[in-house]
Parts: structure tokens; C-alpha cells; sequence
């Protein structure tokens, strides 16, 4: 049975480092947004950057728990707030936040 948890962990591994491409993609739709057609728009009504981030931030996270990879995992970490523009991250410039 762990064999299999294994198994299932690498193929997710990979899919996500294959999907690098895609997130690259989406985030040319999403500045484009007005010019891409049927596919930008469906690009664009998917949460293909947030999946990605999420998954990345879970699996470093369990990099970090599992395996004595000193600060690589953290490092990766560090990273992943790079993938959103200032805007999207500045709690003050939503209208409905919770600590307001």
C-alpha cells in the first residue's frame, strides 16, 4: 500500500512540473483578457494559477515535514508569492476583507 501512496505522489509530481507551461499561458490570457477568444476565456474563468500555487505550497510543505532537505523547501516556499501581481496580494485593496 505505501508503494502506491508512492506511486500516486510522483505521477502528481510531475503532473504539476509539466503544467509550469499552462500556468504560463493562462497568465498571458489573463493580461490579454480582452484578445484571446473562446479558449482565453476559458483559460480565464479557470483558477489554473491558484491550483497550481496550492498544490506547490502542499507539496514543499510536505517536502519540509517528510525529508531532511535543510532550506530548499523553504525556499521554494518563498517563492510562490511571486505568481500574483502586488494588487492581488494587498489585503487593503479588497472591499470585503476580514480585518477591516
Amino acid at each position: 500500500v505505501p508503494c502506491f501512496f508512492t506511486r500516486v505522489a510522483t505521477a502528481l509530481t510531475h503532473l504539476w512540473e509539466l503544467a509550469a507551461p499552462i500556468v504560463l499561458v493562462a497568465a498571458l490570457c489573463r493580461r490579454n483578457a480582452g484578445h484571446t477568444g473562446r479558449w482565453g476565456a476559458l483559460v480565464n474563468r479557470l483558477p489554473i494559477r491558484n491550483v497550481y500555487v496550492a498544490f506547490g505550497v502542499v507539496f514543499h510543505l510536505m517536502l519540509a515535514l517528510t525529508l531532511e532537505l535543510g532550506i530548499f523547501p523553504f525556499a521554494m516556499l518563498a517563492l510562490f508569492p511571486a505568481f500574483f501581481r502586488p494588487a492581488e496580494l494587498d489585503l487593503r485593496a479588497r472591499p470585503n476583507h476580514a480585518l477591516s
